[in-house]
């Protein structure tokens, strides 16, 4: 079994530059923030723009979530600035921005390619969720006060200026599931304060409190959020595993266990005797390739130009140059004299002899086909129709 990465850990260090990814993984990464500056305005106009922002909202069909306005000083309702049945309204949601409000995209990769790729290249990096957030601020306006996120953030600021405050961390690591109370939770003191230009970037792990306001223009920055597989999750999968193969863990807890005065010494027992029956049949290899599997089958394939290569296929020879994608999340499974390669939320079977070739097609980048490595006399018949 393989999960490629191919450039993407080269991606992440062009993000992070000059911080190494493997010292923003060890030193930094669920650790602490990390601010990076001084690298050039134009660094993440491949990747987004103002005038890229300006096309999705007037030309795509958008609907409430895709798009929110917030504003700190007021609140905002759907009904303000959408259509009945949610769909938005230009007109409406421009007018608020240009009083003061910060419109949202929210997961605008799934409408700007170049996102797609960018958010596909820190999936296979971290083996995470990677959503793309968009934040476009007035000037002199903020979105929101002081609060913290349950996910991790990396802030690529793209064009205007943004002073930053950063507080405390009220709770470490935040599940997904304990958002932000703006009652119960107040910002400590300042910890750390700074303006973000174009081109810089911060990284802000999960349950640190922070806050941002626009200056003298407006701002528009990314946001991509980090959502990894946690301990949590892998332990309760852990233990929906074991159930499927023990039937002590699929009886139900003691009859009248609600009942006042009910003895719950037998419990006690039992749920010490079932943690080390789990913790014994424990497979962390069956663990892993679960979450593998499930990271491959849920990303669904950044295909730019997937009807064009379709056509072109017809003409496939052996002095076709090819290459595989970029940013290619795929697992390779071997069964017997089979291969079964997994990509695209699609699943290719070849046989065993093609393996070899198979990764090298995966792995080498551009290539004229009749160099093909492994030892093939001839393509299989599945590469002969497939793109």
């Amino acid at each position: 079994m393989a999960v490629t990465q191919d450039n993407a850990t080269r991606r992440l260090d062009w993000l992070l530059n000059p911080v190494p990814s493997a010292e923003f993984l060890k030193d930094y990464y669920e650790q602490k923030p990390l601010l990076v500056q001084g690298r050039g305005a134009d660094r993440y106009r491949d990747v987004l723009s103002f005038e890229a922002l300006d096309t999705v909202l007037t030309t795509r069909d958008l609907k409430h979530p895709d798009v929110l306005a917030v504003d700190a000083s007021k609140e905002i309702t759907e009904e303000d600035f959408t259509f009945e049945g949610g769909f938005i309204d230009v007109l409406r949601i421009t007018r608020l921005y240009a009083d003061g409000a910060t419109l949202i995209f929210n997961q605008l990769e799934r409408q700007w390619p170049a996102l797609a790729g960018f958010c596909r290249a820190l999936q296979a990096v971290l083996s995470a969720d990677i959503q793309a957030n968009i934040y476009l601020t007035p000037k002199k306006s903020q979105g929101f006060r002081p609060h913290y996120d349950s996910h991790d953030v990396l802030v690529m600021q793209v064009e205007g200026r943004k002073h930053w405050l950063v507080y405390d961390t009220p709770v470490v690591l935040p599940m997904r599931r304990q958002n932000f109370d703006p009652e119960s939770v107040k910002p400590g003191a300042v910890t750390q304060e700074f303006v973000l230009e174009p081109g810089d970037l911060f990284y802000l792990p999960r349950g640190i409190m922070h806050d941002a306001r626009s200056l003298e223009g407006d701002s528009l920055h990314i946001t991509a959020g980090i959502k990894p597989v946690t301990w949590a999750d892998a332990l309760v999968e852990l233990v929906a595993q074991a159930a499927l193969d023990d039937p002590t863990l699929r009886r139900s807890l003691s009859p009248g266990f609600a009942r006042p005065g009910f003895d719950r010494t037998g419990v006690r027992a039992t749920l010490r005797a079932l943690l080390e029956r789990v913790a014994a049949g424990a497979d962390a290899d069956r663990l892993l390739d679960h979450y593998t599997a499930e990271h491959v089958r849920s990303r669904a394939g950044v295909l730019g130009g997937q009807l064009v290569q379709t056509r072109q296929m017809r003409g496939l020879n052996a002095d076709t140059r090819v290459a595989a994608r970029q940013h290619l999340l795929y697992r390779i499974d071997r069964d017997g004299e089979k291969v079964r390669l997994s990509v695209n939320g699609t699943t290719l079977e070849l046989p065993g002899k093609a393996e070899a070739a198979l990764r090298d097609a995966l792995t080498r980048g551009e290539f004229v086909v009749r160099d093909l490595g492994g030892g093939l006399e001839r393509l299989p018949d599945g590469l002969r129709t497939q793109a």
